[in-house]
């Protein structure tokens, strides 16, 4: 009686499966990210949410992408460069850099 509600607990938690009455254990080795299945050794990347992820034994891996700027000169402001970046450039002219520097951070 315990082996059967042993099993019936894996089989809602998705760990075993029943073959003729009998349970086993099934090891995964794919992820997965917001419900969608990454398979094991393969990668996953979101430009939407800047993140790029990888697979390996189950285990997944999620970083950013993209840089952001954390301070610029008083004569810049920042805008974006691309979905996962950004550049500082002269309040006066937006099509000329940033000269007085910035300091940029993984996002």
């Amino acid at each position: 009686m315990v082996n059967i509600k042993l099993c019936v607990f894996f089989l809602i938690v998705g760990l075993c499966s029943t073959v003729d009455g009998s349970c086993f254990m099934q090891k995964t080795t794919d992820c997965i990210y917001k419900g969608i299945i990454i398979k094991d050794k393969a990668n996953y990347q979101s430009i939407k949410e800047c993140i790029n992820c990888s697979c390996s034994g189950g285990l997944l891996q999620c970083c950013s992408i993209g840089m952001h700027i954390s301070s610029a000169s008083t004569d810049c402001k920042v805008v974006p460069d691309g979905p996962c970046s950004e550049k500082a450039v002269l309040i006066t002219d937006e099509t000329q850099p940033c000269p007085g520097g910035f300091s940029m951070t993984g996002r």
